[in-house]
């Protein structure tokens, strides 16, 4: 969360136009995580993260709310390109633990571009 919001470099992963809604959605679900938590490590985040990123402020200070447990992410990779996937965050009962589970968006060609990093990654022979 911090680096996507201080490191340029962080979004190198995602499309320049998915940019604000990633933003919009990171903001959202740290306030739902926040409220939820209600602890320092949460709190300090949320402070460092205003002092460090004038958007995430902005953000902020919108007070949008949102819990994110299934969405759909477009990634870039540098190998194949886009892969638009669904996303599902199974969380834990003390929300210690998050796994993300990613697969292909239906109709998108995600899949075979992901077959192919499955050839790219075997040996020759």
């Amino acid at each position: 969360m911090h680096r996507w919001f201080t490191d340029p470099g962080e979004r190198r992963g995602y499309p320049v136009e998915d940019h604000t809604k990633e933003s919009r959605s990171l903001v959202a679900d740290l306030r739902a995580a926040v409220a939820r938590r209600d602890d320092v490590a949460a709190r300090t985040l949320v402070e460092r993260l205003h002092r460090d990123s004038p958007e995430f402020a902005a953000l902020w200070d919108l007070h949008e709310v949102a819990v994110l447990r299934s969405r759909r992410k477009r990634i870039l990779h540098p190998e194949v390109g886009l892969l638009e996937l669904n996303c599902q965050s199974l969380v834990d009962d003390d929300s210690a633990q998050v796994l993300a589970l990613f697969t292909p968006v239906a109709g998108a060609p995600t899949g075979e571009r992901l077959s192919l990093l499955g050839l790219a990654g075997q040996p020759h022979r």
